[in-house]
């Protein structure tokens, strides 16, 4: 998860996303983004290539789960995530 919380940030959040994706060791990665800038600009999260955005702690909780259910019944299948 990644929290983004000013807009100066949100130019460099996409190098950010590909750069975790492209290091990470896990091939079932899933990003989520939050924070003030996110809430201001939620367009932000889809055109960056996130999995998932959190407009609050609850919102961001319940799509934290989504993606693990997802990954899980995935994994169970023997199909990638």
């Amino acid at each position: 998860a990644l929290s983004v919380a000013t807009d100066r940030h949100l130019s460099t959040l996409s190098a950010l996303v590909k750069s975790a994706r492209r290091l990470s060791k896990n091939p079932r990665l899933h990003v989520l983004v939050g924070g003030a800038a996110i809430l201001r600009h939620p367009e932000t999260g889809t055109r960056i290539g996130a999995d998932a955005i959190g407009l609050d702690a609850e919102t961001a909780l319940g799509e934290a789960s989504r993606l693990l259910k997802e990954t899980k019944e995935a994994t169970k299948d023997g199909k990638p995530a």
